[in-house]
């Protein structure tokens, strides 16, 4: 394990690749980003076992919208990101943490499968790390610039090294896709392929929206139409049938979960 985590801290093209704070034993690195705007976007990378597989590791990409004070503003500024956040950034997931007090309260997340075999970690590629951190920062950063008053957070470190060479290879450079299983959709820009179910005349609001968001690995929430949403997504160029059977695997779990306590509301 400690093998594959050095070879995804190797294959980071942020600014900066800051040791994890020691304290919180899943945290793996900081990353420091800045846009073309020359803003600041923080990225927390994480690493956690999965709820429904034992051979796979969720690595977390989060970056920080805020604490309890921004939650109104973002559910009366949604409409403005509403487009973007729900139809081109599809892994982007915004997210609400009730037990933390901080800037997680309140985050943007997207998140990839490892798999911990020798074998298994070369299905990850520098592609998928990097297009995955390009993407959460920018749906983060047009978020709070539209609906949080252009807000610039970031991440205070007592750690301030460039990253150190840690002499174990990157992730593989190229990418492959191998055939997709019938279920997976193509999205319209044909960046994504995804996995959908729509259950309709759920009446939702946002803020439960994103508190599953924070808690289901891998799935995002959305309420469009008085319907709910469950999707899964992952880049269409670069997946293989090992990550379609997980993810197949934790969608299908998390679908049944979500059935089941409606199904205990209604009754």
């Amino acid at each position: 394990m400690n093998q594959i985590v050095k070879r995804i801290l190797n294959s980071f093209d942020a600014d900066q690749v800051i040791p994890g704070n020691k304290e919180f034993p899943n945290q793996i690195c900081l990353l420091n980003t800045t846009n073309i705007f020359g803003r600041s976007q923080p990225v927390v990378v994480e690493i956690e076992d999965s709820k429904f597989d034992t051979s796979l590791k969720v690595l977390s990409l989060k970056t920080p919208l805020g604490n309890s004070s921004v939650i109104e503003s973002l559910n009366q500024s949604y409409s403005l990101v509403e487009f973007p956040y729900e139809e081109e950034f599809l892994m982007i997931k915004m997210c609400l943490d009730p037990n933390h007090k901080g800037d997680f309260r309140t985050y943007m997340q997207v998140q990839l499968p490892v798999f911990t075999s020798e074998v298994g970690i070369e299905l990850l590629s520098r592609y998928e790390l990097n297009e995955a951190v390009k993407d959460l920062t920018e749906c983060a950063d047009l978020i709070e610039r539209y609906a949080t008053s252009g807000q610039d957070l970031t991440i205070d470190s007592k750690e301030t090294e460039q990253r150190v060479d840690l002499k174990s290879k990157p992730l593989r450079d190229t990418i492959f896709q191998e055939s997709l299983h019938k279920r997976w959709q193509f999205a319209f820009n044909k960046k994504y392929v995804y996995l959908n179910k729509e259950k309709r005349d759920v009446q939702i609001s946002n803020t439960s929206l994103w508190k599953l968001n924070h808690e289901h690995q891998f799935v995002k929430h959305l309420s469009i139409h008085g319907n709910m949403i469950t999707t899964l997504t992952f880049f269409s160029k670069d997946i293989q049938h090992k990550e379609q059977n997980a993810l197949e695997h934790h969608f299908d779990a998390i679908c049944g979960k979500i059935e089941s306590e409606f199904n205990l509301q209604t009754n």
